[in-house]
């Protein structure tokens, strides 16, 4: 594995951050390049404003941010209890075991703050991600058929929870 830091986003890490996420984001078909279109300021101060209990990681090799983690809360007062999900690494970092020390921090940092459960949506043909969580004993919950349409094609979902 390489040397990896894995360390808090920052409001000065919002202009590498959303290129890599649409980056990322693009390659594996969660939404289309200009879907994606937060500005730098607006970046920055979400990355100001975080809650106590949202995580936003990224992971530094060298001094270049090649992957995000955010485990956020969910608002509806019947959801509280469960942390949202979603990991991304650029696929040159891809199997290197950074996805273990996203998931490995995000599963601590939920049992510190008594989160109860965390989900998360993988489109069926990302079998990466459904390893890696599958190895951190999510279990798959459900399938969301036709969930996603893109570039013409329908796209079905599967719904992966992890009681903490």
């Amino acid at each position: 594995m390489t040397n990896t830091i894995i360390r808090s986003a920052k409001p000065e890490d919002a202009e590498e951050l959303i290129e890599i996420i649409k980056d990322v984001s693009t390659k594996h078909r969660v939404f289309d390049h200009d879907e994606f279109n937060k500005t730098v300021e607006e970046e920055k101060e979400y990355l100001s404003k975080l809650e106590d209990n949202h995580l936003f990681l990224v992971a530094i090799v060298g001094d270049k941010i090649v992957g995000w983690l955010e485990l956020f809360p969910y608002k509806s007062k019947f959801k509280r209890h469960i942390s949202g999900l979603i990991i991304g690494i650029i696929d040159d970092y891809q199997h290197q075991g950074i996805g273990s020390l996203f998931l490995e921090k995000a599963i601590n940092f939920a049992k510190e703050k008594g989160i109860v459960k965390i989900s998360t949506e993988i489109s069926e043909n990302n079998l990466a991600s459904q390893n890696l969580v599958t190895k951190f004993v999510f279990k798959q919950e459900g399938k969301l058929e036709k969930e996603l349409f893109i570039k013409g094609k329908f796209i079905d979902t599967l719904i992966f929870g992890k009681i903490i």
